[in-house]
């Protein structure tokens, strides 16, 4: 599925009582956050191990090997922070999350710093991630900017591309903010003041954004940050020969 070796396919269930637990420097998630996080997660299965083994490229020096994770969500409508919260407690570096919700997928993984979330909906038995390179970082970098989804520019590094997306969402939400106490304001001057500060915040939003489009289909996205880095290798059985 989505494109991945069949030989790369596993199942392991991945217990959400280990997840909200104490996992390696991790304080057990507390009551209200199981509350939240089963409010939205019904199941989490890796479903894949990607490695030199079942794809035709070498290691890259960043990514040695990828998995791909299930998650079974039990509303189209979930709440974001749910997703940063697994992919800050599942332990892995290079995962993707297959957020699945009936017949429909979105994705999410982490890069750095960057939790990156896409936007759309798509039909899970219909999409599939394209791979080039010659290494598992290109591959890794690949499957980043296809969740990512524009504005991507190929002059820049993965991080810078993050970087910017994340900003440009950041100006969006600051802007419709503003927009909406400009529209209820009363008084001029200070409904004036606000507009003034909307038409600052749309010229930077202007200047940021790149414009070469990404050359393969992808699903637009949604940036959020995620620190540290829970350990939690007993998740990720290597593939058996």
């Amino acid at each position: 599925m989505f494109g991945f070796p069949v030989d790369s396919e596993i199942k392991k269930i991945v217990a959400k009582e280990a997840l909200l637990g104490r996992v390696g420097l991790l304080a057990p998630a507390s009551t209200s956050q199981k509350a939240t996080f089963n409010e939205d997660i019904a199941q989490v299965a890796i479903s894949n191990v990607v490695s030199t083994k079942n794809l035709p490229v070498v290691a890259g020096a960043r990514v040695k090997g990828f998995y791909v994770a299930r998650v079974t969500m039990k509303r189209k409508q979930f709440n974001l922070k749910n997703v940063e919260t697994l992919l800050h407690r599942i332990g892995q570096k290079n995962i993707l999350l297959a957020l699945s919700y009936g017949d429909v997928v979105r994705f999410a993984l982490k890069y750095d710093e960057h939790v990156v979330v896409s936007k759309d909906w798509v039909l899970a038995e219909e999409f599939c991630f394209v791979f080039s390179g010659l290494n598992l970082d290109d591959v890794w970098n690949g499957i980043v900017k296809q969740v990512a989804g524009d504005p991507w520019n190929d002059a820049l590094n993965v991080a810078e591309n993050l970087d910017i997306q994340e900003h440009i969402a950041k100006l969006q939400k600051e802007i419709a903010n503003l927009e909406k106490k400009a529209r209820t304001e009363n008084q001029p001057a200070r409904k004036l003041e606000l507009f003034n500060l909307m038409k600052a915040k749309l010229a930077e939003l202007a200047a940021c954004k790149v414009t070469e489009p990404a050359d393969v289909p992808q699903p637009a996205s949604t940036s959020l940050r995620a620190e540290g880095e829970a350990i939690h290798p007993e998740c990720y059985p290597e593939r058996s020969a």
